[in-house]
This record gives C-alpha cells, structure tokens and sequence, in this order.
C-alpha cells in the first residue's frame, strides 16, 4: 500500500529523517512516535504529497507518487485524506459545509452530497448538527467534523498529525475508541502521530519509533 524506498526527508538540503525500507500493508493502523523535530510530521506531508523528498522514492499502491525533489503525482489525486494538529476546519462555514467541501472540489452533485452528509453525520454521530457553526462546536465535536471532512471522499489512506493532543483525558479515550471504529468500518490503511504512549497502543497494529542516528548527526530513522 505505502512504500519508502531509500527516502531521505528534510528542509530545504538539511536532511530530517532516512528511511532506507518500509513497507505499510493495506488496512494497518500505523502509529508514528519520537521526539520534537523527529520528522513524523514531513513523513505524513510527504505521503500526503505536500512535500518531496531529498532522496529516494515513495509508492502507494505500487506507483511511485514521489521521489527525488519532484511530486510525481499531486496530492488531490492521490486517494488520501489528512486531519491536521490545529484541524483546520473553517469558522466562515458550517458543518455541513466543512464536511462536503472535498465533494464539492470534486465536482459531486448536491443531491449526491447531500445522501452523503446525512450517512456521514450519522456515522460519526453527530445527526443534526449540519447547520451549526464550528464556534458553536465542542472540541470533541470538531474533531468528529474534521474526520468527517476527511473521511467523506472515502480514502484509502488516512493520515492524523496529533489530533487529540488538545483534549482532555476522558475525551481522548472516546475519541481514540472512535478513530479504531471508523477504521475498521471504512477499511482505509491509517498513519497516526501521537506523543502519548497510551494513545499510539490504543490504535496501533503496529507502532514506528523515529530515533536519532548513532552519529550525532541529528538525522533520525525509523525502527519497528
């Protein structure tokens, strides 16, 4: 499903991150997790196709999408949705707006969008809530917007940066619980980044660990 073959991330000329092998089997939920600066935030970017990598190449589903200093195929075509840190939802919008904005790129009709939304607010559980503003939103409730927005165009990879690192304790579990669902209810193949160790053993099938080079160089890699 995704594979790094010899990827070296990072800005600019400064490598991040080298991932000499990695393959990522469909349907795992994959959990990311290492240290401030670490790279686990290019490594979603770069799958996400925001940015290219230094060296090496990047596959999903056996057709290179990446390599060297050059995005192969862009990220709109690349069958993956993202859920970012801060969420990114739009307050100048609704929910209902929020959610179907993919769709709406895509070129779906409003009658399909419409059946798409209902079925989409039922799943995540938040039925009558397609005309309420986000500002009016729980944060429980806009993380549950944001993976429906992201959810929505049906992708076959999902990939979270930190998404519950603002909530507290209790919500983080319900949340976490629902990530696990959603999962196994649409099937997609989940990359995840967390710093708490009880959330990435919660979701993961299989946990990555990015640590530094022996070196000293700063360059990390990736083990497990």
């Amino acid at each position: 499903m995704i594979a790094f073959e010899k990827v070296v991330l990072g800005y600019d000329t400064h490598p991040v991150l080298e991932i000499s092998h990695l393959h990522i089997t469909s349907k795992e939920r994959v959990v990311i997790v290492g240290s401030s600066g670490s790279g686990k935030s290019t490594l979603l970017r770069a799958v996400a196709g925001f940015e290219a990598p230094l060296e090496g190449s990047i596959l999903l589903q056996g057709t290179c999408v990446s390599k060297a200093g050059s995005i192969v195929v862009p990220p709109y075509r690349r069958g993956v949705g993202m859920v970012f840190q801060d969420l990114a939802l739009w307050p100048h919008m609704d929910v209902a707006e929020n959610i179907t904005f993919g769709l709406k790129m895509q070129g779906i009709p409003k009658t399909q969008r419409d059946t798409l939304l209902d079925e989409m607010l039922n799943t995540i559980g938040l039925t009558g809530y397609a005309s309420r503003t986000i500002d009016t939103l729980s944060g429980g409730q806009q993380q549950r917007v944001a993976l429906a927005r992201a959810l929505i165009t049906k992708p076959n990879i999902l990939l979270m940066d930190e998404p519950l690192s603002s909530l507290d304790s209790q919500r983080n579990r319900q949340l976490r619980e629902e990530i696990v669902r959603l999962q196994e209810t649409f099937g997609f193949t989940l990359l995840y980044v967390t710093h708490n160790n009880e959330e990435a053993q919660a979701i993961a099938t299989r946990i990555l660990t990015l640590r530094p080079k022996e070196d000293g160089s700063g360059v990390h890699v990736i083990e497990g």
